[in-house]
C-alpha cells in the first residue's frame, strides 16, 4: 500500500515537474526505506546526479550531509513526524564538491495522513556564507570558536606556523582551548598524516612521567615486564603535545632540552641513545617567566620552546564570542541526541551568560550549556534552565526594575546612556572601534561619553 500511495504521489509530481524545476530550491523525495525516488532539476545541478543513477539509492550515498551519520533531520522526521526548518548542512556533490545549504524536512503522507515518505528541499548558502565571512571575519577555524579580534589574530598565527617545524608556546588560563589549537597546527602541517600525541604534564609524578616521555627498557623498575615505547618515539615524525608544560619536574626539563638540541633521548634503563623528529608544541596556564625568576624552570628550555608564543585570551576578555560559542554547543548537542532539538538560548538566558565571569573559560561555558540542555524539554534554554549559581551570583534585576532604577537616579538619561554603553562594551570585549560601531557614533564621540560618564573597564580587561 505505501508503494502504491508513493506512486500516487510521484505521478502528482510528475504534474508539477516544470514548476519544481524552475525553483531554486534542490528538492529531493525520500520514501521510507531512505531511497531517493525523485530529484528535481536544480537538485541534479547540486549533486551532480540524474535521477537514473541514483534512483532506488539510499539518500546518504546521494546528498551525503554532514548529518547522514549523527542525528540525521530526515530520520527524525519520518520516525517521529517532526519536520525541520533551515538546518545548515553540508552537501557533499558527485564530483566531491562541498556545498553549504539551508535544509528543511517535510512530510508527505498519503489520504489517511500517514507518513509515506519525506521531501529534502535544500538551497545553496555557499556564496552568502562566504561573503560574510569577507565581511565579519571567520567564526571558526579547525572547531575554534570565535570572531573577537584576539581570536582572529590567533587563527593567523596557526596558519602561519603551522607549515614550520618551529616549537610553539600556548598560553592562557585552564580551560581555554589550548588543545584544540595545538591540534589544528597538527593538521595543517605536513606533519598531520602522523601522530598527534598528548601527554599532560601534570597528571604524571615524576619517575612515571619520565618513562611516558622517554619509555624504559625490560626491568627498568618493578612492573617493567617489557620494553615501552615513550611518547616521543610514538609521536616520530609527527607533532607532541606536551601540556601543563610548568608542571615538570627540574630533572625532566634537563631531559627534554636535550631533546629539544640533539633530538635524541634514553629510555629509562638504557643506555643506548635513540632519535627521533618531532614537532613540540607546550602548553601551560602558568606565568613562566615568574616561575624563571623563582629558579623553577629553566630559562634556556623557555626560550627553546617559546620560538612562537600564542597567548589564548580568557572568555571573560571575549565576551563577543559567547553567543557563537553557546549556538556551536547547541547544534553539537542537537546533533549528538536523538529526538531532542533546541533551537537556541532567550535573551535573558543569554543576558545572565553576559554577565558572568567565567572562571573555568570555555569548557565551563559548555558545561554549562550542557546542563542547560539536559533540563530543557521545550525549543527555548531560559534562565530557569541554568546552574543555579549562576543564578544567584547574577545581580542583574528585571528590564522594569532597571527603569525605577533609572528614573530615581538624579540624571536618568545619564544613566541609561551608561548602562548601554557598558553593555555594548562588555559585548565587544572593550574593543572600542567595535563598540562605537554598534553604537552608531564615532570612536572620539566614545572616549568622550567614557570619560564624562566615568566608566571604568573592569580589572580584568
Amino acid at each position: 500500500m505505501r508503494d502504491a500511495d508513493i506512486h500516487t504521489w510521484l505521478r502528482q509530481i510528475s504534474n508539477l515537474e516544470s514548476l519544481l524545476d524552475a525553483a531554486d530550491t534542490g528538492v529531493m523525495i525520500i520514501d521510507m526505506d531512505r531511497k531517493v525516488r525523485f530529484l528535481n532539476e536544480r537538485a541534479k545541478g547540486l549533486l551532480g546526479y540524474e535521477i537514473g543513477e541514483v534512483y532506488g539509492n539510499r539518500c546518504s550515498l546521494v546528498a551525503r550531509t554532514s548529518d547522514c551519520e549523527n542525528n540525521c533531520p530526515l530520520t527524525r522526521t519520518l520516525h517521529a513526524g517532526r519536520e525541520v526548518r533551515n538546518a545548515e548542512m553540508v552537501y557533499t556533490a558527485k564530483d566531491e564538491r562541498r556545498f553549504q545549504a539551508l535544509t528543511s524536512i517535510v512530510t508527505l503522507r498519503n489520504e489517511e495522513g500517514n507518513i509515506i515518505a519525506a521531501a529534502e528541499l535544500f538551497k545553496d548558502i555557499t556564496e552568502i556564507k562566504q561573503l560574510e565571512e569577507k565581511i565579519h571575519g571567520r567564526y571558526s577555524f579547525a572547531n575554534i570558536i570565535g570572531k573577537s579580534h584576539n581570536m582572529q589574530e590567533i587563527y593567523n598565527l596557526i596558519e602561519e606556523v603551522a607549515p614550520t617545524d618551529a616549537s610553539v608556546m600556548i598560553q592562557g588560563e585552564s580551560g581555554t582551548g589550548k588543545e584544540l589549537i595545538a591540534a589544528a597546527i597538527h593538521t595543517y602541517s605536513p606533519r598531520k598524516d602522523n601522530e598527534f600525541v598528548k601527554v599532560n604534564s601534570s597528571a604524571f609524578p615524576e619517575g612515571l612521567l619520565e618513562s611516558e616521555l622517554f619509555g624504559h627498557a625490560k626491568g627498568a623498575f618493578t612492573g617493567a615486564y617489557q620494553d615501552k615505547k615513550g611518547k616521543f618515539e610514538i609521536a616520530d615524525e609527527g607533532t607532541l603535545f606536551l601540556d601543563e608544560i610548568g608542571d615538570m619536574s627540574p630533572l625532566l626539563q634537563v631531559k627534554l632540552l636535550r631533546v629539544l638540541q640533539d633530538g635524541e633521548f634514553q629510555r629509562v634503563g638504557e643506555n643506548k641513545s635513540r632519535h627521533v623528529n618531532v614537532r613540540l608544541i607546550a602548553a601551560t596556564n602558568k606565568d613562566l617567566k615568574s616561575a624563571i625568576s623563582k629558579k623553577e624552570f629553566r630559562e634556556d628550555l623557555y626560550y627553546r620552546l617559546n620560538v612562537v608564543p600564542i597567548f589564548v585570551p580568557a572568555l571573560r576578555k571575549r565576551r563577543v564570542d559567547i553567543p557563537l560559542l553557546v549556538n556551536h554547543f547547541i547544534r553539537e548537542l542537537n546533533r549528538m541526541t536523538k529526538d531532542k532539538t533546541i533551537e537556541r538560548l532567550s535573551q535573558r538566558a543569554l543576558d545572565v551568560l553576559m554577565r558572568y565571569n567565567f572562571p573555568g573559560n570555555v569548557r565551563e561555558l559548555q558545561n554549562i550549556i550542557e546542563y542547560a540542555y539536559i533540563r530543557c524539554n521545550g525549543k527555548i534554554i531560559e534562565p530557569a534552565h541554568l546552574p543555579t549559581e549562576l543564578l544567584e551570583d547574577d545581580v542583574a534585576v528585571d528590564g522594569t526594575d532597571v527603569i525605577e532604577d533609572i528614573l530615581r537616579s538624579d540624571k536618568p538619561i545619564d544613566s541609561m546612556e551608561r548602562i548601554i554603553i557598558e553593555r555594548v562594551l562588555g559585548e565587544e570585549s572593550w574593543i572600542y572601534q567595535n563598540a562605537a560601531k554598534r553604537l552608531g557614533i564615532s570612536r572620539t564621540t566614545l572616549w568622550r561619553k567614557i570619560k564624562d560618564l566615568k566608566i571604568k573597564p573592569p580589572p580584568n580587561v
